[in-house]
């Protein structure tokens, strides 16, 4: 009867421990904010009307989580512990995107891939990689950003491998440099995709 009674207590100190919250701070979240406009991006022309669905970026499942990454050495990447994305980097980079487009170039109607609507034009980006890179302290990029037309052949692609130095390699100074990165980055596409508009609405 006293073992019993023994186990049973056991079990419910154990049962009780589990309840209670983590020790420590929890993780500190972070996020990518609002891109700026640019001045360097000319505005579609007025006679140049573009309908584009921009999809959720494609990622491998380590990214399309809210961990934030860092590699020490070769072939072998880890989570930040004390810090998350307040979103995945995917849904941040649509929304970011999404705005940055809408905002640079008022002739064109930029929508996310849900359903019922169409278009004439959709943007798929594939992101490889995002991640502080400690040896070199720098964040790494890899991504591909590929244009369809609405019967889903590539028209143009694009191939980004950079890197973003940074002042030490910590998870906020990734986000920065990601932040500096991603602007850069926005503005180049914006750029790219005008000049494929441009010479499809004028071929000559």
């Amino acid at each position: 009867m006293l073992k019993h009674l023994l186990i049973g207590l056991i079990i419910g100190y154990l049962t009780g421990c589990s309840l209670l919250p983590e020790q420590g701070p929890a993780p500190k979240q972070l996020q990518l904010q609002p891109l700026s406009s640019s001045t360097q991006t000319q505005p579609a022309s007025s006679n140049q009307s573009v309908n584009m669905i921009l999809e959720r970026p494609l990622a491998p499942a380590a990214l399309m989580s809210r961990s934030l990454w860092y590699q020490a050495q070769a072939y072998e990447l880890m989570p930040f512990r004390d810090h998350l994305w307040t979103q995945p980097l995917p849904d941040q980079l649509q929304q970011r995107l999404e705005a940055y487009l809408v905002d640079q170039q008022s002739g064109w109607s930029i929508q996310r891939d849900q359903p019922g609507n169409a278009s004439g034009f959709r943007l798929r980006i594939h992101l490889y990689d995002w991640y502080l890179d400690v040896e070199r302290q720098s964040l790494y990029v890899n991504l591909q950003v590929f244009l369809l037309d609405n019967q889903g052949q590539v028209r143009r692609q694009w191939r980004w491998q950079e890197e973003e130095p940074l002042l030490d390699n910590s998870a906020p100074e990734l986000v920065n440099a990601g932040q500096k990165w991603l602007q850069r980055w926005a503005q180049a596409l914006a750029e790219n995709l005008e000049i494929f508009f441009r010479q499809e609405a004028d071929p000559n």
